[in-house]
Order: structure tokens, then C-alpha cells, then sequence
């Protein structure tokens, strides 16, 4: 059963070509140290909002805290890093 709940969303500020979106988590537990790469969903288009955007759900142990737990986003569009890309984290 899952501690902690994340979800991320991306958006674009123009369709993105070749997206590179994941989180990297870094895990420290007793002496062990593990690594996990959690891709974006392919990126959508929300027709209302008029924006594109990816998603990516996570669930944490529950043991899980900010020492024991490092997290890097990292989202860009490949042919476009210029363009924006806005980030909204909830917490569950």
C-alpha cells in the first residue's frame, strides 16, 4: 500500500515536439541507495484550456520523507528547450 501520492503536470506553452519529461527519485534506506526514472504520459491537448500538457503519477512508501527521499523533474521540449514548460505538483 503506497505512503505517499504525487502528480505532476507539464505545460507547454506551444505543442511540443520532442518532449523529455521524467522524475529521477533517489532513495536512501539504511545503507541502500536506489534509483528510480519515472517517464510523462505522452503529452495531450486539453481543447477547453487550450494548452498541452503531460502527466506522471507516483506513489511513494511510506516511509518516504524529505532525508531519506530526493526527487529531480526534468521536462523539456528536445527541438525546443527555449519554450516554456510550467510545473503544478499535488501532494496526496
Amino acid at each position: 500500500m503506497p505512503g505517499k501520492e504525487m502528480l505532476v503536470v507539464a505545460v507547454f506553452s506551444k505543442k511540443p515536439v520532442n518532449v523529455f519529461a521524467r522524475m529521477l527519485v533517489t532513495k536512501h534506506f539504511g545503507k541502500k541507495i536506489a534509483y528510480d526514472e519515472h517517464p510523462f504520459q505522452v503529452v495531450d491537448y486539453e481543447e477547453s484550456l487550450h494548452i498541452y500538457y503531460a502527466l506522471l503519477q507516483v506513489a511513494f512508501p511510506l516511509q518516504a520523507n524529505k532525508s531519506n527521499c530526493g526527487i529531480n523533474l526534468q521536462v523539456f521540449d528536445k527541438a525546443h528547450p527555449a519554450d516554456k514548460a510550467w510545473l503544478m505538483i499535488f501532494a496526496k
